[in-house]
């Protein structure tokens, strides 16, 4: 059997630090890359696509987000999807996979239970779904006394790191290396990592579709996964299904031509309408070669990581400057505007300087209201962080009472009680007897005495009678 192993879609991640537009684009590549994997999948003949958590970046990814990830999904009827909750859309009751399941067409499977389901005949899914960001245990360690049919080949799903980064973070989500191993899996796909790795023959993370950060050699892939005879391990294959490539690039630029240079290698390496490009810029420059450089890298969309150190003009340059900008702005201001020009440009700066050019009250009270209004942001984030873990400590609560109504509610569960109410009934009239014989043996225990006391008074009486009759 062959199927493709994908995670970490995160439909509807905001890319905040992004121009609107490069926003809008990197948003919409992760949905097309829904219809790639489809493509791919058709391709090699793979029937079906897991995909291991983290399908939407939050719990709350929007009604247009929710709503094209399920049509594309359904206009690709021959394939089967399946979902698993990951730590950013975590399986909250009543929340996103409820809809989920309830609007999913035929072709798309919610795993939202630590429960073994049917991926394909003879081929059974072990899911370790998340309930919440953040979890202490292991979600796969159910894996391991999970009971299939005989034959049967394991494909165990999940989301997780396989190890700790910082040791000063508490662990979370973490799963045994050798899980695979250790639950006789033929496969287990994993999710969380957004750079494909392969962590056994048995075990590999897929990594994410779409590139979303700098840095990452492997990614923008899936992987196909052919099981091979009973007890072999599996054949893994990477596909590319990216639309964009993340790159980072060190420009130094003396002068303009410069530019040329590099912006010709790049064209040659890469479609750049297909890029996304953090160039470090560093170079000494004139204010008009500055000018060109910026005007040519607006062909692209990067993100700057130095600026440019602009030549300092000497004292000709600058009497030459004065003298263009003076003429330039009589001008176009028309003489007598200059001073104009300049007098109100001077009365709006004495409104936040002194006359020595440093900040005057007013500027010193705003710039003292951004640092508040900074350190506002970072109380409401910390707030928010405790909101957040109130939340899943809440939906844990909430969570393990569910589980508890639905045992309630469970049928065999329900005989269950009614037996046990049946015995205590039981128990009851038992119980009653016992008091009700004690009583009995309490009354014969003193009938009994008294029986004996009379039995000892009349051998008294009979002994003093005996004795009288002698003498």
């Amino acid at each position: 059997m062959r199927f493709i192993h994908t995670s970490d879609w995160q439909l509807g991640k905001p890319f905040g630090k992004m121009p609107p537009d490069a926003r809008a684009a990197l948003q919409d590549a992760r949905l097309d890359a829904i219809d790639t994997l489809a493509g791919s999948a058709r391709e090699n003949r793979a029937p079906v696509v897991l995909i291991a958590g983290d399908v939407f970046d939050s719990p709350e990814p929007g009604d247009r987000i929710f709503r094209q990830a399920l049509s594309r999904m359904k206009g690709a009827s021959d394939l089967r999807w399946i979902l698993l909750p990951g730590n950013h859309d975590p399986a909250r009751a009543d929340g996103l996979w409820s809809r989920l399941r309830a609007e999913a067409p035929e072709n798309v499977a919610c795993v939202l239970d630590r429960a073994v389901f049917e991926i394909a005949d003879g081929v059974s899914g072990l899911p370790a779904p998340l309930a919440f960001r953040r979890t202490t245990d292991d979600p796969t360690a159910w894996f391991d006394d999970a009971e299939t049919a005989v034959g049967t080949r394991r494909i165990g799903i999940a989301h997780g790191s396989i190890r700790k980064f910082d040791s000063a973070e508490e662990t979370t989500n973490l799963i045994a290396v050798d899980r695979a191993r250790r639950a006789g899996l033929d496969y287990l796909a994993l999710g969380d990592w957004h750079n494909r790795q392969q962590i056994d023959e048995r075990t590999a993370y897929s990594g994410t579709p779409e590139p979303d950060d700098f840095g990452r050699e492997f990614t923008g892939e899936a992987l196909l996964v052919e099981l091979g005879a009973t007890g072999e391990p599996p054949t893994v294959t990477p596909l590319p299904i990216a639309r964009y490539e993340w790159i980072n690039a060190d420009w130094t630029i003396s002068e303009a031509s410069d530019l040329e240079r590099y912006l010709s290698s790049l064209q040659q390496s890469y479609d750049l309408k297909r890029l996304v490009a953090r160039i470090a810029i560093s170079g000494v420059v004139t204010l008009r070669e500055r000018v060109e450089v910026r005007e040519r890298l607006g062909l692209l969309w990067v993100e700057q990581g130095q600026s440019f150190v602009l030549g300092t003009p000497g004292a000709s340059a600058r009497r030459t400057l004065e003298e263009v900008l003076a003429g330039e702005v009589g001008v176009v201001t028309g003489g007598r505007r200059t001073t104009a020009v300049v007098q109100a440009v001077e009365k709006s700066l004495a409104e936040f300087l002194t006359p020595g050019g440093k900040p005057n009250k007013r500027l010193q009270e705003a710039q003292r209201q951004v640092v508040v209004a900074d350190q506002a942001v970072v109380d409401a984030e910390a707030e928010f962080r405790q909101f957040e873990e109130a939340l899943d400590r809440l939906g844990a609560k909430r969570g393990e009472l569910a589980r508890i109504l639905k045992e309630i509610a469970d049928p065999e569960h329900q005989a269950g009680v009614a037996t046990l109410r049946t015995d205590l009934d039981r128990a009851r009239v038992a119980a009653q007897v016992v008091q009700n014989a004690e009583l009995v043996l309490q009354g014969a225990t003193g009938e009994r005495a008294r029986a004996e006391a009379n039995s000892v008074q009349r051998k008294a009486d009979c002994d003093a009678m005996v004795a009288v009759s002698r003498s």
